[in-house]
């Protein structure tokens, strides 16, 4: 994704860590719906801080911030909504 595409995806889940970042990721390519997984890193702190923040957070559209929650709740919490 270049940075013109980057201006319109918005952050709509926060990843726990890298199992649940995997999960997202199958998941969101097996739907079609255009995502982008951002990693948190600092490289002066390197990951002191992902237990405060988690490992990322999905970035998409604001009109599919509905399918990815649903796609999140039910692939990766096992929830039903």
């Amino acid at each position: 994704m270049d940075a013109k595409e980057n201006t319109e995806y918005e952050q709509i889940i926060v990843l726990a860590n890298l199992i649940e970042a995997n999960l997202m990721e199958a998941l969101l390519k097996d739907s079609g719906l255009p995502f982008y997984l951002r990693e948190w890193t600092d490289v002066n702190y390197g990951e002191i801080f992902s237990e405060q923040k988690g490992w990322g957070w999905v970035m998409g559209r604001s009109e599919d911030k509905d399918a990815i929650q649903t796609l999140y709740n039910q692939g990766v919490r096992g929830q039903d909504s």
